[in-house]
């Protein structure tokens, strides 16, 4: 069985899935745990992410946590730094250096070549994980005898599932709107080579809504919802909220 762990908006996900012989998964089981850590700025050990991941692995794993033979992190863009750098003769000379200088504060996750559709020179992105990040999963994990096979970057991740490959080749931008934070993320062929994170994101419409209308901010989340999801905008139209007690209003 294996199990993939990804940091979503406010919690954390666990999914275990058993490997079939033709290469695909069947998914076993989902489960989550709160994680508000991003909201509040503390640090890792503080805001509860090792404790997150406690819980939705267990909660995942239930009494098959001892037949996990493989566990992959996602690691969030907040905790990823993306070095692109050009190397003219397509040798990686003179990068070692920089790698092992690096590696003492950061996990090396992705390494990939690429050539520039521009002026055709060839270049090395790496991603690196932020050891903090890496370091508070291991000891989550550690206390229930589960070592990681791998960590991988949420972002390079879901470009490579997003964004065609023809897009990708011609250059191609993917920005990640979240609860918290947006990501912006850079792709040339199958590299990442560029990814900046804004502090903005869905929570900071939901507040300001609540302000400016002067409602609870869940009903500011409800409101919000209702345009994110596709509702075509009508100047005439009166939106509606739903109360605890049932009421539209």
């Amino acid at each position: 069985m294996v199990a993939a762990i990804v940091v979503d908006k406010n919690k954390v996900v666990c999914v275990t899935a058993e490997p079939k012989k033709d290469g695909t998964y069947t998914t076993v089981a989902e489960a989550s745990s709160p994680f508000n850590g991003f909201l509040r700025g503390e640090s890792l050990s503080q805001s509860g992410l090792g404790r997150a991941v406690e819980e939705a692995v267990t909660s995942a794993c239930g009494a098959s946590i001892r037949r996990l033979r493989e566990v992959y992190v996602g690691v969030p863009g907040k905790y990823t730094y993306v070095e692109a750098r050009e190397t003219p003769y397509g040798e990686d000379a003179g990068l070692m250096e920089d790698e092992s200088q690096k590696s003492n504060e950061n996990l090396l996750l992705h390494k990939m070549e690429y050539q520039s559709v521009v002026d055709n020179s060839r270049g090395v992105s790496r991603i690196w994980a932020d050891l903090d990040f890496v370091d508070e999963v291991d000891r989550a994990l550690a206390g229930l005898n589960i070592g990681v096979t791998s960590y991988i970057s949420q972002n390079y991740a879901e470009g490579m599932f997003i964004i065609p490959e023809i897009e990708r080749d011609n250059v191609a931008i993917m920005i990640n709107l979240g609860y918290y934070y947006t990501d912006i993320c850079v792709f040339v062929g199958d590299a990442q080579v560029y990814q900046g994170t804004l502090m903005v994101g869905g929570l900071h419409l939901v507040r300001d809504l609540s302000m400016v209308l002067e409602i609870d901010l869940e009903y500011a989340e409800q409101l919000k919802r209702q345009f994110v999801f596709g509702i075509e905008y009508d100047p005439e139209a009166i939106d509606y909220i739903r109360m605890a007690d049932g009421r539209l209003w």
